[in-house]
């Protein structure tokens, strides 16, 4: 069966024996949850094209419509994406330099430096903050840190194969 496309804004659910294609990506965040059964339950933010209201909220529902009454559950979680442009609570780096305006923390007028500086120590890839979203996602979707994995991928094509594994580029 071919692989499911899976598109900025999309939440998708991929039956065992498909793959998921996430497409090029330069700045977005993938999130696939991996049933034991082989199913596939994958969400894809994009800076400006977002799953709305909440990606890991979406991800939960698909989760338990896939699980409620079946023996299936959640096998392994899998993050791949931009982690300089994703906090470990997936709010994008366009969401927190408004924040940081409304804040007074950065003003409109803010150079890259200045931005820069204010930025980096949130996003994913600044020390443990991978580790931290690691820990988010275990949370949420009450699953062992050990099962949950973060993949900071900048710039290519991410697909998730018909067996669970990430292929990128």
């Amino acid at each position: 069966m071919p692989d499911l496309p899976c598109s900025e804004g999309q939440v998708v659910v991929a039956a065992p024996d498909q793959g998921i294609d996430f497409g090029g990506v330069t700045s977005c965040m993938t999130v696939t949850l991996l049933l034991s059964d082989g199913t596939k339950i994958a969400g894809h933010n994009g800076v400006d094209l977002f799953v709305r209201p909440d990606l890991v909220y979406l991800l939960g529902a698909k989760l338990r419509e896939q699980t409620t009454g079946t023996a299936r559950t959640l096998s392994s979680v899998r993050a791949i994406g931009s982690g300089g442009t994703w906090t470990p609570g997936l709010a994008s780096s366009d969401s927190v330099i408004k924040s940081l305006i409304k804040s007074g923390a950065l003003t409109a007028d803010s150079n890259y430096a200045e931005i820069n500086s204010a930025l980096t120590p949130r996003m994913c890839n600044f020390g443990d903050n991978g580790d931290r979203l690691v820990a988010s996602l275990a949370g949420a979707f009450r699953v062992q840190v050990g099962l949950v994995s973060f993949t900071d991928y900048d710039e290519g094509r991410i697909q998730i194969m018909v067996d669970g594994s990430p292929q990128l580029g």
